[in-house]
């Protein structure tokens, strides 16, 4: 029996362990199980994270592009609109029309136009020297049309403050501004009795063009923006926007009397480009600053036929285009 005992003893204890042992392997089992899932649940958190990544919603301006270059566009109209760029960003801005816009969506966006970068284009003639070689560099076919799409593709620079001309389009996302040109600014003064002879029609007012008041009646016959300064001086300043052979007839036509043969035309001179008068050995400059602000400028006369004064302005607005001799870079 004592025998029994120790052998009955000694097989408890082994269940013991054997018990143990299972307790243990599960315990480790039921550790290395909540590792697995641990991770599993990690991995799942990581791509559910991923995923919301992808969901995240996209900033405006990237959504509206999106999404208007899936909507088809309708052109509004068949002629240009002239506006003053308000706002500019890089790859996107916003226009606000200086000429009338009859549309039942003109008021969206505070009334402003949205303008984007792929949809500014290099007006025709706007440098004849970067024309010509263009012409040189153009080949038939495919060829022609990369030029014509890299000129689009990489626009002249744009600022706030600068006036354009644009073709209005409509999408779902209101009105946009297609084919839109840059336009070039010539100012000039005339005696005060000559300006309110001349600038007979109602001029109307901008809360973005400050000091003026501007003429669109002068705008539908002429294609030039002409913004008069209600600065107090001797004179009145005018400042005409627009392409360069459109500004050649309008400072001409402001300047000279029907009746007269030559031109009397003053131009206004920045002090910084003094020295590119010199290219215009015809030209009078005058010995002080006549408009000491914004810009100092002094007074640049052309008296002289009017062939010869159109082709004297046409090669002032080069030189104003091209860099100062400090700023050549």
């Amino acid at each position: 029996e004592p025998q029994q005992v120790e052998e009955a003893a000694g097989t408890s204890a082994e269940f013991y362990r054997m018990d143990t042992d299972i307790s243990n392997i599960s315990q480790k089992g039921g550790e290395t199980g909540a590792s697995i899932s641990a991770e599993v649940t990690a991995v799942e958190a990581e791509e559910q994270s991923a995923n919301a990544a992808e969901d995240k919603p996209l900033p405006w301006w990237k959504k509206r592009k999106e999404e208007a270059a899936q909507q088809p566009r309708t052109r509004l109209g068949e002629g240009r609109c002239v506006g003053l760029v308000i706002e500019w960003r890089g790859h996107m801005g916003w226009i606000q029309p200086l000429t009338k816009i009859n549309h039942d969506q003109a008021k969206r966006h505070r009334g402003r136009i949205y303008l984007a970068v792929n949809d500014i284009v290099v007006a025709s003639g706007a440098d004849e020297d970067e024309g010509e070689q263009e012409k040189k560099d153009d080949k038939e076919g495919e060829n022609d049309a990369k030029e014509k799409t890299k000129t689009r593709l990489e626009p002249a620079p744009i600022k706030e403050g600068q006036v354009v001309d644009f073709f209005v389009y409509l999408d779902g996302e209101g009105l946009g501004a297609e084919e839109c040109r840059k336009r070039t600014v010539l100012r000039l003064t005339l005696p005060h009795a000559e300006a309110t002879r001349v600038l007979k029609d109602n001029p109307q007012w901008s809360e973005y063009l400050t000091d003026s008041e501007y003429y669109p009646a002068f705008e539908r016959e002429h294609g030039v923006l002409l913004r008069k300064y209600a600065w107090p001086l001797p004179f009145a300043v005018l400042e005409l926007w627009s392409h360069p052979e459109e500004l050649v007839a309008a400072a001409i036509k402001l300047a000279t009397p029907a009746d007269a043969g030559d031109c009397d035309v003053r131009l206004l001179l920045p002090e910084d480009d003094l020295a590119k008068a010199e290219e215009l050995p015809s030209a009078k400059v005058s010995g002080h600053i006549v408009v000491p602000r914004p810009l100092p400028c002094r007074s640049l006369l052309l008296q002289t036929n009017k062939d010869d004064c159109a082709q004297a302005i046409r090669t002032f607005l080069k030189l104003m285009a091209s860099p100062s001799q400090g700023n050549s870079s």
